[in-house]
């Protein structure tokens, strides 16, 4: 039995890195949900802004008031596809990007794309725009649409974590059963 911490610490780099994303998505999803539920009342806002984050990942930043202060929210989508089609003869874009039913942000691009002109098209400054938030804490707020659909940052921590104990779980078995 001169091998008694082995075990432990084949768990320990398998089964617990695994079962802490799980663990987290679980939390994020908490998290997701308990805001969205609060988010009853609804006010009207006005684009003020746009945020881009990189590659395709652009939205528009509503600015709203409540009780007399004023608030900012980025709208959210549940996901961003980016068609890429490079040809010579029209290097550029700057059009064409929409939002499908299923709110995911279609942007294409090309060589050279001005996601800025496409930001303005989809929603010019001072558009209107609805805003769901808290009444109790305006700040936390869902601009367009409160969206209840499981967030994609917890679908992917739990798939990860399922499909890495899935993986390394009869591997894990083997080693100790090896003992």
């Amino acid at each position: 039995m001169e091998n008694w911490w082995f075990a432990p610490l084949i768990i320990g780099i398998t089964v617990i890195p695994s079962m802490g994303l799980i663990i987290a998505g679980v939390v994020v999803e908490a998290l997701h949900r308990r805001k969205a539920n609060r988010c009853t009342a609804v006010t009207n806002g006005t684009v003020i802004g746009y945020r881009f984050l990189g590659g395709v990942n652009m939205k528009p930043v509503i600015g709203y008031r409540v009780n007399g202060r004023d608030y900012r929210v980025a709208r959210q989508f549940r996901a961003y596809a980016g068609v890429e089609k490079n040809v010579p003869w029209d290097p550029y874009n700057d059009s064409g990007a929409y939002v499908s039913d299923n709110d995911v942000l279609h942007v294409p691009t090309r060589m050279v794309t001005n996601l800025r002109a496409m930001a303005q098209q989809l929603w010019p400054l001072g558009s209107p725009m609805p805003v769901y938030y808290d009444p109790a804490d305006p700040s936390k707020a869902f601009a367009h649409h409160v969206n209840k659909r499981m967030s994609m940052v917890a679908i992917v921590l739990c798939a990860t974590g399922a499909g890495t104990l899935a993986i390394l779980l009869p591997f894990t078995l083997l080693v100790l059963t090896q003992l």
